[in-house]
């Protein structure tokens, strides 16, 4: 009997720190734009309750399209909940161009997706803000920063 594990799949080397640095140094913000918004409010729904319970979830995708411009696409998925019922719900997607000096491999990007919300947060903060104060609600603005 051998005591050597072997599999059938080549394991993928982590990336370094250095590595990712490297990368993360040869990349530049191009732009950021909102591709998709959709919004619904239900102020009725509220009550008396005027501290709303905020759930959300964020999903990232990349593309690389050569000459070094990368497309990231952004999904928010978040609502609002008082008490009882949904109050508030947002789905807006971001699109973030990047020129990249280097590679943008699968690999840095399963790393940079969790800082992407430093680029995005601040504008889906400010369209939660401004679309719930047009829709009536009271004082539904988003924490300064999220941690995740």
């Amino acid at each position: 009997m051998s005591n050597e594990i072997t599999t059938t799949e080549q394991e993928k080397p982590k990336m370094t720190p250095e590595e990712y640095q490297v990368i993360l140094q040869g990349l530049s913000l191009a732009h950021i734009h909102l591709r998709e918004c959709k919004f619904s409010a239900k102020p009725e729904t509220m009550g008396t309750d005027t501290a709303l319970k905020v759930l959300w979830e964020a999903e990232a995708s990349f593309q690389d399209l050569g000459d070094g411009l990368i497309i990231i696409d952004h999904r928010y998925d978040l609502k609002g909940r008082s008490k009882n019922a949904d109050v508030v719900k947002v789905r807006a997607q971001y699109r973030v161009a990047l020129l990249s000096k280097e590679p943008f491999t699968e690999e840095f990007f399963n790393i940079y997706k969790r800082n992407l919300l430093l680029h995005t947060w601040p504008y889906l903060r400010e369209l939660v803000s401004s679309m719930t104060a047009r829709a009536g609600l009271t004082q539904f603005t988003l924490p300064m920063s999220v941690v995740r």
